[in-house]
């Protein structure tokens, strides 16, 4: 797939485009899981606002491609400070840039 190709490319900045639910977001979560598997890091998804990450990407789309994507990755979500943690240590966070003391905190 280019996307997945472009994403793995030394290109600094990436612009994906496409209509609604053409899998721009599905593919950029894919791409943040694949790295945070191989090796120990951590990862943040941002959105403008906390409510519109939690909806789309927390209990959405993160859920579908983990199950997808990756069926037999282990893995835990801590549904307080939202972060999902790989089977190495990894962690894959979210937030909103709307709350000051959520965005400091990571």
């Amino acid at each position: 797939m280019k996307a997945i190709k472009l994403l793995s490319s030394p290109a600094k900045h990436i612009m994906l485009y496409g209509g609604s639910r053409s899998g721009k977001t599905f593919i950029i979560v894919f791409a943040i899981i694949v790295r945070a598997c191989k090796v120990k890091s951590r990862h943040v998804m941002l959105r403008q606002t906390f409510n519109s990450i939690k909806t789309s990407i927390w209990l959405d789309t993160l859920i579908k491609v983990l199950a997808i994507a990756f069926p037999n990755l282990t893995y835990s979500l801590n549904k307080t400070d939202y972060y999902v943690i790989l089977p190495n240590g990894s962690e894959i966070w979210i937030a909103g840039l709307d709350d000051d003391k959520r965005v400091e905190k990571i």
